[in-house]
This record gives structure tokens, C-alpha cells and sequence, in this order.
């Protein structure tokens, strides 16, 4: 998938839906330098910050700005 002129990134989009604060996407993009195995979503996931539902919508609405 190429990105294309209006892609963002999971963490933007989760941002401006006001669902994490930039604090908490900066703890878990340094969580994930360490542990590079782990996608964002699942470290928020794990960290009780989001749900799955909330990802999903959220990886929908990043695919939808894609296409």
C-alpha cells in the first residue's frame, strides 16, 4: 500500500478523535523502540489507553482517507 496525500498515521488519527493525548502516543512510540515487535495499537491496547473497537474504527477511518 502506497501512502498517498491524505494518509495518517494511526496515532494522528487517534489524536484528533481526542482518544489518547500526545503523551500518551509519545510513551508508547518510545515503548515501541524497544519493543519494535509491537504494533502502537497493541501497546495502547495493553496499556488499558484504548480498545480494540476504538482501533478498529480507527484503522477504518485510516483505510477510508487511503483508498
Amino acid at each position: 500500500m502506497n501512502k498517498k496525500d491524505g494518509y495518517k498515521k494511526i496515532g494522528q488519527i487517534l489524536m484528533e478523535e481526542n482518544v489518547i493525548t500526545e503523551q500518551d502516543l509519545n510513551k508508547a512510540l518510545d515503548y515501541q523502540k524497544s519493543n519494535n515487535n509491537l504494533k502502537l495499537g497493541e501497546i495502547l491496547i495493553m496499556w488499558g489507553i484504548i480498545n480494540e473497537e476504538i482501533l478498529f474504527d480507527c484503522l477504518e477511518e485510516q483505510h477510508k482517507k487511503v483508498i
